[in-house]
Parts: structure tokens; sequence; C-alpha cells
């Protein structure tokens, strides 16, 4: 059996997408581990979205869509979530690491690295990912559609990834060490 763990940086909390995340449709042979690690209480984003308004054009509807509701603690862990709360260190890599530090990644065969506030078009992502053997890593970053992800880390081009949505290997972790490299250089 072959293992995906969903690892989501906590900060937002839209309902829709842990929602979305946990309702995939999962390929025959895989199982999937869902972990959001959390920054803060998901109650200070419901103050924060209280009074926000959404335009009417593509985003704004699927924000809609997205925000409907800000989640719970208790309504992430009722879709499968394993909700975990650690101190604001680090931006988006920090929160893998914050993971990393606590769980053997070795146990898992890829890895998707989102933040909470992505809005999912649709429910077949793993199926169509997962199966799939060439690759290292997969991002949003190039601003490709989801469904089209394709950056070669072995290509002789440059990658830039946001940590907003990518899918790893766990060859590609082991390349890098078992972590992300979070330090600042000026």
């Amino acid at each position: 059996m072959k293992r995906l763990a969903v690892i989501a940086g906590g900060w937002h909390f839209p309902i829709a997408f842990f929602e979305q995340i946990a309702t995939q449709k999962i390929p025959k042979g895989w199982e999937v581990d869902m972990f959001v690690v959390s920054h803060r209480d998901p109650a200070y984003a419901a103050e924060e979205k209280k009074n926000i308004l959404f335009g009417y054009d593509r985003r704004g509807l699927y924000d809609r869509l997205l925000y409907r509701k800000i989640a719970t603690v208790e309504e992430i862990e009722a879709l499968g979530w394993k909700y975990i709360l650690e101190p604001n260190t680090v931006g988006d890599w920090g929160n893998t690491n914050q993971w990393l530090e606590k769980n053997d990644y070795k146990k898992y065969d890829k890895f998707l690295i989102t933040h909470d506030d992505n809005f999912i078009l649709t429910d077949q992502m793993f199926r169509d990912i997962l199966p799939q053997e060439d690759w290292l890593i997969l991002t949003n970053s190039t601003g490709n559609a989801q469904r089209r992800l394709r950056q070669w880390l072995h290509l002789p081009k440059k990658l830039s990834l946001r940590g907003s949505f990518e899918f790893f290997t766990q060859e590609m972790l082991d390349l890098m060490g078992g972590k992300f490299e979070a330090t600042c250089s000026h």
C-alpha cells in the first residue's frame, strides 16, 4: 500500500478546502493521511473574515464557495484531519518542517504540501496525480491549472516554489535532507 501525507498550513480555515481534500477520490492501492499544522485557533480567522467582501468575477465566486463558513477544530477533525497547533516561527515551509520534526516522512511515498485557502476544482486530483511516477515535484507556482501541474526538478530551468500547493515525492525529500531550508540570507 502506498501512502500520501497531506500537510496543510492552517491560517484561514475555510471549511470547503478541508472538505474538498477529504472527499478526493483515492486511487486503488493508496492511503491518505491529512494533517493541518496550525499557527492559530480558527476563531481568529472567523473574526477576520466576517466582514470580507468578495467580488463577482470567477475568483470572487470561488472565494464565496470556499469561505461559506470558517471551520472549527472539531469540524476539521470530524473530516478526518489531524489538527496540530504549533508556534508561528517561520512561514510556509516552517509548517512543513514542524510536521517533519515530529513525523517519520519515510512512511509516505508522496506529499501534498499546501495552504488551507486553495479552492480545489475536482475530486479526481489524487487519482490523476498519485499514480504518475515520472516527477519529483509538481507545483502550481507557475500559474498552470492544478490538473496540469508540470515542473520538472531535473530540467535545466529555474524552479520557483511558493509553498502554496506542491506535491513532493519521498525521493525529493531525501534529496533535500528531510527538511526545507528555512533560513534567510540577505
